[in-house]
């Protein structure tokens, strides 16, 4: 609806036109949601829509469904039943325009994972939902903004999720509140893990003091037994984002030491000798800037620059799973190891590690982070 006001000063009169504005003509299609991730054996429908130049919504409603790739079908209505885990490309037609949907069958799961403010990429906070974004539940406040790296990760019974803020570490059980279990002199590294079998929680003190030395280190779930392992010597912390792995023996962990330096490297820390493994005549495995060990095998995913790639700790076995990835923020495994899911600047990702490279981006994680499957 509009209006025009008519004024006739000489004359003193006014008067006002109203009038119903319509769309144009059609020139584009578009049809919701654009981009979805959906469980198996579920329905959803779309719902397309003709739009005039200005983006203005049309009334018509004749419209044509078909599935051009992926486990899905759609009937005439355009409703959706999804079949099996993949990624699927729907067609909308009319006479004269057509679009496409896009649909991840993603496996079930529950995550923990950061939300951020779009725009400023401020922290909203750290929320337990569903891969298919239902059930949504907030877990805690945020821990930093967007832009930088960080990662939390949950026990191997799935009670306790194990996060970083400033120089202490704490355990949250999903209902409660944040238990502090152990405080540093400086400040941490925004982000911690679990070892595989939940005994041991590994993290990084960013800055040195004193009494405590810069870089990685271990600690009992009960914050008994605390002990710094590794090389790291200096004030600056220059190791950190501890991945431990599946057997409990070494951990896997990003490194700017000599002769890595800007080229970040990923090292392998042996427990037992508290050394790093050597590869012929140089001590790190590979360059990369972050490393997430599988949680059933000896295989390590790690990203360098865009490349997502995975490798064996003896340094067996490359292989490329994306070479188009943004800047990745944190990475983690399903617990059944089929699945990484891989949060960066783009949103979040699931790749299918035994399901031939298989990759489904979560659509409702568009303005997500970090993010860790629960057990």
């Amino acid at each position: 609806m509009g209006l025009l006001r008519i004024n006739v000063p000489a004359l003193g009169y006014a008067d006002t036109l109203w009038f119903s504005i319509d769309p144009g003509h059609a020139t584009g299609l578009r049809v919701a949601p654009a981009d979805t991730a959906v469980y198996a054996a579920r329905q959803f429908v779309l719902r397309p829509y003709t739009v005039d130049r200005f983006g203005n919504r049309r009334p018509d409603s004749s419209f044509q469904f078909s599935t051009l790739s992926g486990p899905v079908t759609v009937n005439a209505a355009g409703t959706v039943s999804t079949t099996d885990i993949g990624r699927a490309i729907l067609v909308v037609r009319t006479s004269q325009f057509t679009d496409t949907a896009k649909v991840s069958v993603v496996p079930q799961g529950w995550v923990a994972t950061q939300k951020f403010y779009p725009g400023n990429g401020g922290p909203e906070g750290i929320f337990l939902m569903q891969l298919d974004g239902s059930g949504r539940d907030s877990l805690t406040s945020g821990l930093d903004n967007s832009f930088i790296p960080q990662g939390f990760a949950w026990s191997r019974d799935g009670q306790q999720l194990v996060l970083t803020r400033g120089g202490t570490l704490y355990l949250l059980q999903p209902g409660g509140t944040e238990q502090p279990f152990v405080t540093m002199t400086g400040s941490l590294n925004t982000a911690a893990r679990f070892s595989a079998d939940g005994q041991w929680v590994y993290f990084a003190l960013a800055y040195g003091s004193d009494t405590q030395r810069a870089g990685l280190y271990r600690v009992g779930r009960d914050g008994s037994a605390l002990a710094h392992i590794g090389d790291d010597t200096s004030h600056f912390g220059v190791d950190y984002f501890a991945a431990p792995s599946h057997d409990g023996q070494s951990v896997a962990y990003s490194s700017t030491r000599s002769p890595c330096g800007v080229e970040t490297c990923i090292r392998v820390l042996d427990i037992a000798t508290n050394r790093d493994r050597m590869y012929g005549t140089q001590d790190y495995l590979v360059h990369g800037a972050m490393a997430a060990w599988s949680p059933v095998e000896d295989l390590i995913a790690f990203n360098s620059g865009v490349a997502l790639s995975l490798i064996h700790s003896d340094g067996t076995a490359l292989s490329l799973l994306a070479s188009d990835v943004g800047y990745v923020k944190w990475m983690d495994w399903s617990p059944d190891g089929e699945w990484l899911i891989v949060a960066d600047d783009r949103g979040v990702e699931l790749f299918g590690v035994h399901h031939g490279g298989l990759r489904l981006p979560l659509a409702q994680f568009l303005s997500y982070g970090a993010t860790s499957w629960r057990p």
